[in-house]
């Protein structure tokens, strides 16, 4: 027993040691053997090994021969010096590993930063330039205009229940597919969208007619189309007797809204001419809007970040400044053959039609409003 205690305590004083100075180490000749072991001392001399020598008589009979010239039992102090040796190089591992964790932690707190911040500066340049398409939208919508009838966002009221009209035009005519089928509601309002983009007067009704017809020749005979406009252009320059009549007509929710600007004020409204030269620069900027946040929405994506709540934010951003009926003419622009060319991007239009909820295009009644206080 007493020799365990005996090894406690040197290993005790050699850990006291190590800890407390290892860097200085010279060769001690050990009394009584021919063995010389290299121990770490304070002060350069033999003061550990005398500490060792003078712990307990019983040290004599393990290490020493204290009276002899021959060890009883010998145990190299090497031993003990293996251990300290044991502790330095676990130390050291123990060192490298701290560090290297030290080091990937502020690795990674530097890339967070600097993912953050990068994200942040992406943000503000893309909004700033957002909000230019925003201040632009609002310019070039406020310079739309129907003559004689309205100017700016209620223009869309106009081209909204223009496109509805001419659904009813046409839906009346019972015109048949290539195939024998009847025509479906879609591809009836895609014809209509593509008529009101166009238009249908004496000077282009010729180019019109081939220019149309190629986008939809693959559903409906020639003479069908023909057929359909000939029927409109009897509203391009109607009557006001006639008028009187579509005037009564709740359907034809065009007429009913704003036939009284000529039959009361005297002002000719200019049914189905095409409104083609200020609607392509205004599909032309909905499209480059929608694009520039795609870009965005891209770099965004690269940076592994969640892009749906940030998506959903601009284009309702985008939607804050639409009427009902000018989401529901881009709808149906991009629903229609037309959108070959205008290439607006679908998704980004049913998003905000699913938002909004907008009522049912087909339901002349749902969206059949008395835009005019003065028509009873």
């Amino acid at each position: 027993m007493a020799s365990h205690k005996t090894f406690s305590r040197i290993y005790i004083i050699l850990f006291i040691s190590f800890i407390s100075n290892i860097v200085n180490a010279q060769e001690i000749n050990v009394p009584n053997l021919n063995d010389t072991c290299i121990i770490n001392s304070l002060d350069r001399n033999q003061t550990l090994l005398n500490k060792i020598y003078h712990l307990d008589n019983s040290l004599d009979s393990h290490i020493f021969n204290g009276n002899n010239t021959k060890a009883k039992t010998y145990v190299p102090i090497s031993d003990y010096i293996n251990i300290k040796q044991l502790y330095i190089a676990a130390g050291s591992i123990l060192v490298a590993l701290i560090g290297a964790i030290l080091t990937f932690f502020a690795f990674w707190v530097q890339t967070s930063y600097n993912k953050k911040t990068r994200t942040e500066a992406n943000r503000e340049r893309f909004e700033s330039r957002f909000f230019l398409f925003i201040n632009m939208y609002n310019e070039l919508v406020n310079e739309i205009e129907i003559i004689n009838v309205c100017k700016g966002h209620q223009s869309f009221n106009f081209l909204f229940y223009e496109i509805q009209a001419l659904f009813y035009i046409i839906k009346d005519l019972n015109i048949q597919s290539i195939d024998g089928s009847t025509l479906t509601k879609d591809e009836i309002m895609s014809i209509s969208v593509s008529i009101t983009i166009s238009g249908i007067t004496p000077n282009n009704y010729r180019d019109n007619i081939d220019l149309i017809y190629s986008m939809y020749k693959d559903i409906i005979l020639k003479e069908d189309y023909v057929n359909i406009c000939n029927q409109i252009k009897k509203y391009v320059n109607i009557d006001n007797d006639d008028l009187e009549v579509l005037y009564k007509e709740e359907r034809f929710t065009l007429f009913w809204n704003y036939a009284y600007i000529q039959l009361k004020e005297k002002k000719q409204v200019y049914w189905f001419i095409g409104r083609r030269s200020y609607l392509i620069p205004y599909f032309k900027l909905i499209r480059s809007k929608f694009m520039y946040i795609d870009k965005y929405l891209e770099g965004q994506k690269k940076l592994n970040l969640n892009i749906n709540d940030e998506k959903n934010y601009y284009l309702q951003l985008s939607n804050s400044s639409m009427s009902e009926h000018e989401l529901a003419v881009l709808y149906m622009i991009v629903n229609s053959r037309e959108n070959h060319y205008m290439k607006i991007k679908r998704e980004y239009i049913d998003y905000l039609v699913e938002s909004t909820e907008l009522p049912d295009l087909y339901n002349y009644k749902k969206w059949g409003k008395n835009l005019n206080p003065k028509v009873k």
